[in-house]
């Protein structure tokens, strides 16, 4: 339509440049140049000279850029004008080309006629009254048609066509397709005849069942030989429609289609259609999802989300689809892009720079958090929170391992322990606020000093010696952290105490040599130590 239009505009400019070619000063006598113009293009035509079909192309668009000027001076300006000159110019081109141009032409002489002959006083015309018609069955079909004209002669032509139903196409031929009838020289004369549409019989039984349609084109033409030449009234062309029903089932084409993943998205179009119909396929991708293409037996058809075609038979499509975004799991943390304020993720874009930020509070019970982060199980460097969005679903973890139980034997004398492990345990002093070389831990509350606890600076931890508090705890005391800090939680201090030798007559009591403090309620009546 856009082309129409402009090719319009470029004639009607045209029209406006070219000099006004010196005609008569009445409707008719334009019609008459603008005829004779015609067929010296035919003639041109048929002498294959590509410089005299120029010279008569120009000389019709002269004759007609005078006719329209006219026109607009007695405010009769008719738009068909400019069907003259397009039609002509499409037969010139058609011409160049050696493709079919007599149609175009024969537009152009009809278009002449309506404008300037057919109006004129004592202007000749031929008209055609054919009614569409229904074909039933292979063979001859009659169909009546009435011819009026005021001239000496009239002649019509029908031409042959085909009938479809999808893919499926069955011939028709025209027998009578040329009529030439005389007339009265005076008054309106007119004739009744029948044309026969004729269908083969294997054309009809190698169809499929369905309903045929088309047209049969035709076209007339008048002379008149009254004033000693032939009078040409232009070619008045036209079509009537043909239907032909075949019984039997109609034939339907089954189109289906999947989306792929089957989570990515839908489809919506699918079903029954009979041949030669459009399909509008659409697809419609799911959240974290974006549509690709759709493809048909592994070949990409169409990359438009809604996809029209026309199917050659029973049509399966696959609708394509990727993730455009892809899901985030975590664990004792959360996932979130860099910012004041964090907010937690759940889905990303591959690529995207994304933080892990630590959950505040206790790990799970019986857990401890090691410090450290990981993604999909690979452990990230130590202080390293940060990673890239694969395009694959990820896992992030605050990693987190199960508190293991520390067992600390006193039986043999001091042993060092790492300090996370022992705040937790008891209650704390100093044994000398000024000195600040130990801790006094009472393990069970009761008031006495169980531990003593020396901190040592190259490793952490602490040197952890009995006092004589652990005898009443002997043989052991289990200490619950769990929730605490570190990698520990259960503390079990274990603390045998010194036996009596039997072999002694003066019962000997054997203390460890590193107990530094046995307080004097470990003992019965008169107490001697000494060192062995």
């Amino acid at each position: 339509m856009k082309k129409i239009g402009r090719l319009i505009l470029i004639l009607a400019l045209v029209l406006t440049l070219l000099p006004c070619a010196a005609g008569g000063e009445s409707i008719e006598e334009y019609g008459e140049e603008i005829k004779n113009a015609l067929d010296s293009l035919m003639d041109a035509f048929a002498g294959d000279s590509q410089q005299a079909v120029n010279t008569a192309r120009q000389n019709v668009m002269s004759i007609v850029s005078g006719a329209v000027k006219y026109l607009a001076r007695i405010a009769k300006y008719d738009g068909r004008c400019v069907t003259i000159l397009t039609s002509m110019n499409y037969a010139c081109v058609s011409w160049s080309k050696g493709s079919p141009w007599s149609g175009y032409m024969e537009q152009a002489y009809a278009a002449n006629y309506e404008v300037f002959l057919k109006g004129a006083n004592g202007a000749h015309y031929v008209s055609l009254s054919l009614d569409s018609a229904v074909l039933s069955d292979p063979g001859y079909t009659k169909i009546p048609y009435d011819i009026y004209h005021n001239c000496v002669r009239a002649e019509a032509t029908f031409y042959a066509c085909t009938l479809t139903s999808g893919n499926s196409v069955i011939p028709v031929k025209v027998y009578d397709d040329f009529l030439d009838g005389d007339g009265e020289e005076a008054g309106i004369f007119g004739w009744s005849g029948d044309l026969f549409a004729y269908i083969a019989e294997a054309d009809y039984q190698a169809a499929a069942p369905g309903t045929y349609t088309g047209k049969m084109g035709y076209s007339l033409r008048g002379y008149d030989g009254g004033d000693g030449h032939e009078y040409n009234t232009g070619w008045v062309g036209g079509e009537i429609s043909l239907t032909l029903v075949k019984p039997g089932d109609p034939v339907e084409y089954v189109v289906t289609a999947e989306a792929s993943p089957a989570e990515g998205g839908t489809v919506t179009g699918t079903g029954s259609c009979r041949p030669e119909t459009p399909v509008i396929l659409t697809a419609a991708a799911e959240e974290h999802y974006r549509f690709v293409n759709w493809t048909e037996n592994g070949s990409e058809v169409s990359t438009e989300a809604s996809y029209t075609f026309t199917p050659a038979g029973d049509s399966h499509l696959v609708a394509n689809f990727e993730r455009s975004e892809y899901g985030i799991t975590s664990r004792y943390c959360f996932v979130a892009l860099n910012g004041e304020i964090p907010e937690p993720l759940d889905f990303a874009v591959p690529g995207t720079r994304l933080f892990i930020w630590r959950v505040y509070g206790d790990p799970p019970e019986g857990m401890y958090w090691t410090g450290g982060y990981s993604v999909d199980g690979q452990l990230l460097p130590p202080n390293e929170y940060e990673f890239t969005m694969p395009e694959h679903d990820v896992t992030a973890d605050a990693v987190c391992l199960p508190q293991e139980t520390l067992t600390v034997d006193l039986s043999a004398g001091p042993v060092p322990v790492p300090g996370s492990a022992l705040y937790a345990c008891g209650d704390m002093d100093w044994n000398d606020p000024e000195a600040f070389d130990c801790y006094l831990m009472d393990l069970d509350g009761d008031g006495t000093y169980d531990l003593k606890l020396v901190p040592r600076e190259e490793d952490g931890h602490m040197l952890v010696s009995p006092l004589g508090g652990m005898l009443a705890l002997s043989p052991s005391v289990t200490k619950d952290i769990s929730g605490e800090h570190g990698a520990y939680g259960t503390v079990v201090f274990s603390f045998t105490p010194p036996a009596f030798d039997s072999a002694t007559s003066d019962s000997l009591l054997v203390l460890p040599a590193d107990l530094d403090t046995v307080e004097e309620s470990a003992f019965e009546g008169d107490t001697a130590i000494k060192a062995v």
